[in-house]
């Protein structure tokens, strides 16, 4: 279901390692790998554009505004 915003869960459940993600985007697939331009935004963690996830763990993205869906 689309709302206003959203947030994204990342699992290293199954990790023996720390696994870091950075420069993650959310957007309307357009097409294969194109995204419908003026609908990219960047989720951020903390206030922050990367977060480390220990293994065994998961975290949370900070909300991300979808001002494009209705």
């Amino acid at each position: 279901m689309w709302g206003a915003e959203t947030r994204l869960r990342f699992s290293n459940a199954l990790g023996t390692m720390s696994l870091t993600v950075d420069d993650v985007y959310v957007g309307l697939q357009w097409g294969g790998a194109a995204v419908l331009p003026g609908t990219n935004r960047p989720v951020g963690f903390n206030g922050k554009a990367s977060v480390t996830v220990a293994a065994g763990d998961a975290v949370w993205s900070d909300p991300v505004s979808l001002p494009f869906v209705m």
